[in-house]
């Protein structure tokens, strides 16, 4: 994977995060205050903005791929009893296939972004939740509401894509495994 689709990757992370950084500001702050903050048109605020965003993108990512290991766990040992050869064969597929390096790649870069996505949605619901809950006196408050139910769908279908693209990263492995034994004899 080359290093702009891996910035690429965490920024999106990262502006996730801050996404339900500034809904939680919302239950202390005024959303035009916020908007005026987050819409400052200067370049100095811009590149504050997507550094701090990456920043985030880089701690979450070890926090997210903590969080939904034992998923990733539970599916591989469907594929592999030995939990190391999952990792033995990518080392295998590296010094070899160039084409199935990428794909191989590409699945992962996706289940990063759907990982992502799983917790995000799911704390933006949260924040929007508490927003709802504390701004109980504001006519944009029920706009909280909708964030939440609209965030749990999206965590849980994100959820399900996740595991799908898991799936399909232990498989493509496998086969290419079968391919490799087959190749050899």
């Amino acid at each position: 994977m080359n290093g702009a689709a891996l910035f690429v990757e965490l920024l999106v992370g990262g502006v996730q995060v801050v996404v339900w950084v500034a809904v939680l500001a919302l239950a202390s702050v005024s959303p035009d205050r916020l908007m005026s903050v987050l819409t400052s048109h200067s370049i100095e605020n811009s590149i504050v903005l997507m550094s701090a965003a990456y920043t985030l993108g880089v701690v979450f990512d070890r926090v997210w791929d903590a969080l939904l290991s034992p998923v990733d766990k539970r599916i591989r040992s469907a594929f592999f009893a030995d939990p190391e050869q999952a990792h033995r064969i990518r080392i295998l597929l590296f010094s070899g296939d160039a084409v199935r390096v990428q794909f191989v790649e590409y699945i992962r870069s996706r289940i990063r972004i759907t990982r992502y996505t799983v917790c995000n949605a799911l704390i933006t619901a949260v924040c929007s939740g508490i927003v709802f809950f504390i701004r109980h006196s504001e006519p944009w408050r029920d706009w909280f509401l909708y964030a939440v139910l609209f965030s749990v769908v999206f965590s849980a279908c994100a959820f399900y894509a996740h595991c799908v693209l898991i799936s399909t990263y232990y498989k493509t492995l496998k086969r290419f495994d079968a391919h490799r034994t087959l190749s050899s004899k």
